[in-house]
């Protein structure tokens, strides 16, 4: 049986796979990156997290296009109290994924959440159990 520690590191390393994916991400940068990147840290702050990245020089990519990309997990029960993600890159390196709630602490149950992203002004949205 897993921990809390574990279960939310889980959580973590899905939903930064699934937002580097459906991130607006035209050249690939991100998931190059994401790919070849290592994990440094993660923080659990218990309304979010933060996990960061050390990516290798050879995959440094500047593109001035775009420092951050947002999306966000929208719940059916509860419109009002979504949890949005930054990826932040910083330099032409990725370096950290945030998430955080609008509520007192970190959500759980995934069943009724909809990753919606935003890329060039067109919306996605895609029911979260559909790609865990």
């Amino acid at each position: 049986m897993k921990n809390q520690k574990e279960e939310i590191e889980e959580i973590q390393e899905k939903l930064e796979s699934i937002l580097i994916e459906f991130s607006d991400d035209p050249k690939g940068i991100y998931k190059m990156q994401y790919k070849n990147a290592v994990v440094s840290e993660r923080e659990f702050t218990g309304v979010g997290f933060f996990t960061y990245f050390v990516v290798p020089d050879e995959f440094v990519v500047i593109d001035e296009s775009k420092d951050t990309s947002l999306s966000w997990l929208e719940f059916e029960d509860e419109p009002e109290l979504p949890a949005d993600f930054r990826i932040l890159v910083t330099d032409g390196k990725l370096d950290y994924i945030e998430g955080y709630c609008f509520s007192d602490t970190w959500r759980y149950g995934y069943e009724n959440a909809i990753l919606v992203s935003e890329n060039n002004n067109i919306r996605t949205r895609v029911k979260l159990k559909d790609l865990l």
